[in-house]
């Protein structure tokens, strides 16, 4: 397991809109479980996401909070 840095979530092919959310939150971790999942935790709690939902989490979270 490892927790991923901005570089890291960059490299992983977020877009700019999910990479802002995740430096905004403060906290918030990304953490690469190394068997093709990833955690959320900190102020938002997901766990055993693929990359593609983790994607899909990111983007309905940035929404939420741009909407509200």
């Amino acid at each position: 397991m490892s927790r991923l840095d901005y570089q890291g979530l960059k490299d992983l092919g977020l877009n700019v809109k999910c990479l802002e959310l995740c430096r905004s939150i403060s906290p918030m971790y990304i953490t690469d479980n190394g068997d093709g999942t990833y955690d959320i935790s900190g102020t938002f709690v997901f766990r055993g996401l693929t990359r593609e939902r983790l994607f899909e989490k990111l983007e309905e979270l940035a929404d939420q909070i741009i909407n509200d």
